[in-house]
């Protein structure tokens, strides 16, 4: 995604498409609105969408000509993408929004500060003003602006191009528009939106203005330059020191030594503190308290074991310690199960940061361990209900009920829902989304769909996620359920495709129906056709590799990969893998969860790290990996909705494995996690 900067901010959270629908299908169904009503469309609707869309399959074109577009744009051949233009336009095709959006791209590229290319973006804004792309365009634009490191014509193009109120812009602008208007009585707001982007351009760029200004001290360059050193970047840091001459201010003695250690630290911790030690007594005590905690938490990150003496060697710096370094050292006292130590560094966090939903439950936790469960229910009742992590934890501790009252429409809603279907299914860019998802432009698709759903009130999205979920795009079905906050409807929230898939090899393995749908649900959003980009594929992303080692267990032969993509024979290896990790991990979700994610050896490295017994949660919160944290969490969390949402459903006809409560509560699944053998016998 690197090339599309603004783009990638547009595409979030949704996953990837599906290969199900042919190209035609949505402009079908437009055409059959309008010409049989309303009525007959939601008649019509009723039958499920992946059939027409394999009927409009037979008669796409081969090579779609907004995929010649993309390719010569890639390409950055302007030549190919004109001819592609205009064949899309001379289709009347709707997505000739995409080439046009890649030629004013290239011209962006080459031309950043020609009239030309401004005189391009007010065309393309004019002609496609209702679409994303256009604001996405102008961010292009001024991102490019800003690298190309010319203050006088970037302040030129911040002054043609005034920002939306509506559609707040990335940082890096932002901070130049800050840069426009620095003075004394702007210096707060500007400052404010460079913490913690010292080394994007635009807010390194504000920051070296107002430091060659003698606006900033020396203790405020000081610390942003480590900070940005932190990021990884010294040259940023140094360039601030060198805009700060200007004013007089000088860095300290041996702080460009420091600089350097710090940068370290971000690709090797072990390296850094390797250089650390034998420098350590030529920095002043201030330099040294900053460099251990930061090493402190940077070591945690790759489990080592030194890392928490330097940590709190250097606690008396963490009120200057950028926020993911004080997260972090949260984490590594959670990990250690040290309620005293986890109070001095939740109470050095930025208000913004200790406010989070997550640092407010382990305040809350905090108040609880010191006996003063009146203030911890206090903050706890902070969390609003809902279905995340610490969402669940929260009302489970204050006995909130797991599912709202209604927990999908009633009948006056659904009718409403019904009448809004063929109104969602003829948007433009409903049809462009799935017309791209069927071509396998995922990141495009992603963007017209988000487009689609950020302008939808609640009825209107449990009608797109509806229409998403009967053409065989579960993952849209989810992205717009999730959006309602009034009217839910967990059935959209949660799916169950493949449910009697998923059931029976969940039962032949002795694992959760509810905890196999949850990890289904963050792993692929049920596309059993989805490949990840190193590889692992199908409902349960599986790798070829772990495919061959299961399969070797079970008295298989060598696996085809191809045939990971069948939802059958995923389920079966994929639940016999997760199998091996619940026994591997002596029934342990939370490890199990990791190491499908992370692999076995990482979880079992985690585990060793402690040398007593740890709550649940606080471990899943401790993992050093932020991909895995968060996968572990939602799955976890998944797992206990579908748990409820599979009881709901539960008949005498149907297994009993759903009647068990004690799977509709995080906290059973989260459990404690004990010691290792091998963490045990390190002491």
């Amino acid at each position: 995604m690197a090339i599309y900067p603004s783009l990638s901010r547009l595409s979030r959270p949704s996953l990837a498409q599906s290969n199900q629908s042919g190209y035609a299908f949505p402009m079908i169904f437009a055409r059959l609105t309008s010409a049989l009503g309303a009525f007959a469309a939601c008649t019509l609707l009723a039958q499920p969408l992946t059939a027409v869309g394999q009927q409009a399959a037979k008669t796409a074109v081969a090579v779609h000509p907004v995929i010649d577009a993309k390719s010569a744009f890639m390409r950055k051949d302007s030549q190919g993408l004109a001819r592609s233009r205009a064949r899309l336009a001379a289709q009347d095709d709707p997505l000739v929004v995409w080439a046009d959006y890649w030629e004013a791209r290239l011209l962006i590229s080459k031309k950043p500060f020609q009239p030309v290319t401004i005189e391009r973006l007010r065309s393309f804004q004019a002609l496609h003003h209702d679409h994303p792309l256009a604001r996405a365009l102008q961010n292009d634009l001024l991102v490019a602006g800003i690298r190309g490191r010319s203050w006088p014509d970037l302040a030129r193009l911040l002054s043609n191009l005034p920002p939306d109120p509506h559609h707040p812009e990335p940082t890096g602008i932002a901070c130049s528009r800050a840069r426009l208007v620095l003075t004394n009585e702007t210096l707060g707001e500007a400052m404010g939106l460079a913490r913690g982007n010292e080394t994007l351009e635009g807010c390194l760029s504000l920051l070296e203005d107002a430091a060659g200004k003698g606006l900033l001290n020396r203790n405020e360059i000081t610390i942003r330059a480590r900070w940005a050193a932190l990021m990884g970047s010294q040259a940023s840091g140094k360039r601030l020191w060198k805009a700060s001459q200007a004013a007089g201010i000088r860095p300290m003695p041996y702080e460009f030594d420091l600089l350097s250690i710090l940068a370290t630290s971000r690709s090797s911790s072990a390296t850094a503190a390797n250089r650390f030690e034998p420098l350590a007594k030529r920095f002043n005590p201030e330099q040294q308290s900053f460099a251990r905690f930061a090493l402190g938490s940077r070591l945690w990150m790759r489990t080592d074991r030194r890392a928490w003496s330097y940590l709190a060697l250097g606690i008396a710096s963490a009120p200057d310690q950028p926020p993911e370094i004080v997260e972090a050292a949260a984490r590594l006292a959670l990990r250690r199960a040290e309620p005293e130590l986890l109070r001095p560094i939740l109470a050095a966090m930025p208000e913004l940061l200790r406010n989070q939903e997550t640092w407010v439950y382990w305040r809350g936790w905090l108040m609880e361990q010191q006996g003063r469960p009146e203030l911890a229910r206090a903050l706890w009742e902070t969390i609003p209900e809902g279905w995340s992590f610490y969402r669940l934890l929260a009302s489970e501790a204050l006995n909130r009920p797991l599912l709202p009252m209604k927990s999908e429409p009633d009948y006056p809603e659904r009718y409403t829902i019904g009448l809004l279907r063929p109104s969602v299914l003829s948007d433009p860019f409903l049809g462009r989304s799935l017309s791209l998802a069927s071509l396998g432009l995922r990141a495009e698709a992603i963007v017209e769909w988000n487009a689609l759903i950020n302008r939808l009130p609640d009825l209107g999205l449990l009608a797109a996620s509806q229409l998403a979920l009967e053409a065989g795009l579960p993952d849209r079905a989810i992205a717009a359920a999730i959006r309602t906050q009034d009217v839910h409807d967990f059935r959209l929230r949660y799916p169950k495709p493949f449910k009697e898939l998923i059931e029976q090899e969940a039962d032949r393995k002795g694992l959760k129906t509810g905890w196999v749908m949850g990890l289904i649900r963050q792993e692929s959003r049920f596309l059993p056709k989805i490949k990840s980009p190193v590889g692992a594929a199908g409902l349960m992303q599986i790798m070829p590799a772990t495919a061959n080692s299961v399969a070797r267990g079970l008295g298989m032969g060598r696996v085809d990969a191809r045939r990971l993509v069948e939802p059958s024979f995923n389920l079966r290896l994929g639940t016999a893998y997760l199998q091996q990790m619940h026994s591997r991990f002596n029934g342990s979700a939370v490890l199990a969860s990791a190491a499908y994610n992370a692999g076995p050896s990482r979880s079992q490295l985690w585990q060793s790290s402690i040398d007593r017994q740890v709550p649940g949660a606080a471990f899943a919160e401790s993992i050093p990996f932020t991909e895995t944290r968060d996968y572990v969490k939602q799955v976890l969390a998944n797992t206990v909705m579908y748990e409820t949402m599979l009881a709901l459903s539960h008949t005498p006809s149907q297994p009993a494995q759903h009647d068990d409560a004690s799977s509709q509560r995080l906290s059973a699944w989260l459990s404690h996690i004990e010691p290792s053998s091998r963490s045990s016998s390190s002491r």
